[in-house]
């Protein structure tokens, strides 16, 4: 069984083809990397991928079953950008809780959610501590 199958995935804006009837598959427990040149359609794809942006047409299944932003509420699909794209000036529970609104989650469900994560990681001795200040040393952590 494949984890992911993405089958003729398009994506425009305006004229612009950005994605162009992608389709693979990844089996379970693989890690699939996008390697390209500026503006070839990677971040676009890793955003439809994790159901933060809508294609155009196409369909994109996990574990056999289809979804996409408007069905589903969560993704099995894990983004690690090249930055983390973390805000220095935020407290890290205000970036935490930055990703986890831009990943549609109700306000309040969200810091909950985040407090949950921090708990879980150990991480509220650095709930007020702005990014800034912290050492990139320290391990990074994936909330899926």
């Amino acid at each position: 069984m494949n984890a992911l199958r993405v089958e003729n995935i398009t994506k425009s804006y305006k004229k612009k083809i950005v994605l162009n009837s992608i389709s693979f598959s990844l089996e379970e427990n693989k890690t699939l990397i996008f390697l390209g040149l500026d503006n070839s359609g990677k971040t676009t794809l890793a955003k439809i991928l994790g159901l933060i942006n809508k294609a155009n047409s196409g369909s994109i299944y996990y574990f056999d079953e289809e979804v996409n932003p408007t069905n589903s509420e969560e993704s099995y699909v894990s983004l690690m950008p090249e930055t983390l794209g973390l805000s220095e000036h935020l407290t890290v529970f205000e970036n935490l809780l930055l990703m986890a609104e831009s990943r549609h989650i109700k306000a309040k469900g969200a810091k909950d959610l985040v407090i949950e994560y921090m708990q879980k990681y150990d991480l509220m001795d650095r709930y007020y501590d702005k990014v800034k200040i912290l050492s990139p040393s320290r391990p990074q952590i994936s909330v899926i």
